[in-house]
């Protein structure tokens, strides 16, 4: 691993255990200080319709200043939004709360492409590991992030996860730091010129859309269960602590399996690593609609995220492999925004979609679309796989 590399994995731990903390606590908050219980996974979903709203801005942005400056700009907005939240947890303000996850959602925007930043800084013969070895960073987080919120949680009583979300504000200023060490060689401005393709050419595109069904599909699936889990849990007669151990483990299954998805995806293909995941996403379901015991929970959530890692770290490699880096700014900011368009859509109805029809519903609502993610790789595979674009 380079310099560059080993920066982005620790970007992306600290990154994720600010999600993490979000995750387990976000729909909670919401349900203490929404209006109606309806509205409980509001905040949450605000993060996700920022991130939608906010990712080609983002990326077009760093495309004129940088990878450096675009993360610390990202950053920047990710202080703002804990420490909003932590302010609106401390007067009791829903609305507040939810525009301190806006912002939020607008850092998680720029986060995202830590992974792409990744795949810049390497061989292309590497990019596969380097991309799935910045995933990893989130191990890191999937073991501290829970146990940090539930920690923190009463550090400012008598306002409850108020010191949770001061966490996330401290989290937000050690990612900033970091990013500023970046070395991230920008597109020259010939290739910027030029443009590459027409946007509306690469998406009719065969690896254009396999790989943004199979990352949307993955990712809005995994959303909605993961939103709705910690509500299920508590709904059940579960501790707070006994959801974060949950949403622990989900974690783990989302981020462990990057130490080994970049070199398996470089010895089978991406479309297999795909399949893979939608395996397991369905395999997720099954085990959430069998019972809502502890162990029925750890296991769905956990092979929920590892399906999830597959088809998320698949489909990026897919799109990577198929564009050229003049063409990497609006194809990597159609395919966040049309990802994250598709996961507000989910999370926004997680809560009041629980709160009707049960965990089991849950945990089976996204069988159709994984089962369509998983039939349009087998139609790739089919045709033949077109040869990979030079980057």
């Amino acid at each position: 691993m380079n310099r560059n590399v080993i920066l982005l994995c620790l970007c992306e731990a600290l990154y994720v255990c600010y999600l993490s903390i979000g995750f387990t606590l976000i729909s909670l908050v919401g349900q203490n200080l929404a209006p109606d219980k309806n509205l409980a996974t509001l905040p949450f979903s605000l993060t996700v319709v920022a991130s939608a709203v906010t990712t080609i801005g983002a990326s077009m942005l760093m495309a004129r200043i940088g990878r450096r400056l675009g993360f610390m700009t990202g950053a920047v907005i990710g202080m703002a939004g804990g420490a909003l939240a932590t302010f609106a947890i401390m007067a009791g303000s829903f609305w507040l709360f939810c525009a301190g996850n806006f912002l939020m959602g607008m850092f998680k925007a720029f986060a995202q492409y830590y992974r792409f930043a990744a795949g810049e800084v390497t061989e292309p013969d590497k990019r596969a590991s380097a991309i799935s070895l910045v995933l990893a960073g989130g191990v890191i987080a999937a073991v501290g992030g829970p146990q940090l919120a539930a920690f923190s949680r009463d550090l400012l009583a008598p306002a409850v996860f108020a010191g949770s979300f001061a966490a996330i504000t401290v989290l937000a200023l050690l990612t900033f730091t970091l990013t500023a060490f970046l070395k991230v060689p920008p597109v020259t401005e010939a290739a910027r010129i030029s443009g590459g393709r027409p946007l509306t050419d690469i998406m009719r595109t065969q690896p254009f859309i396999v790989a943004v069904t199979a990352g949307s599909v993955g990712y809005a699936v995994m959303g909605f269960v993961m939103t709705a889990t910690p509500l299920a849990v508590i709904g059940c007669g579960y501790t707070v602590g006994e959801a974060a151990t949950v949403i622990q483990w989900h974690l783990l299954g989302m981020f462990a399996p990057s130490f080994l998805t970049g070199r398996l995806s470089a010895r089978i293909g991406s479309l297999k690593v795909i399949l893979a995941g939608a395996v397991l996403s369905l395999s997720a379901a099954a085990a959430g609609a069998a019972g809502t015991s502890l162990g029925h929970f750890w296991t769905s959530l956990l092979m929920s995220g590892v399906g999830w890692n597959f088809m998320y770290v698949g489909a990026t490699i897919l799109l990577t492999e198929h564009h050229q880096p003049e063409e990497q700014a609006k194809v990597q900011a159609a395919n966040e925004f049309i990802m994250f368009t598709c996961v507000s859509l989910s999370t926004f109805i997680a809560g009041a979609f629980y709160n009707l029809y049960g965990w089991t519903a849950v945990a089976l609502l996204g069988v159709p679309p994984v089962a369509l993610a998983l039939a349009l790789a087998l139609w790739m595979m089919a045709r033949g796989r077109p040869a990979a674009r030079p980057a």
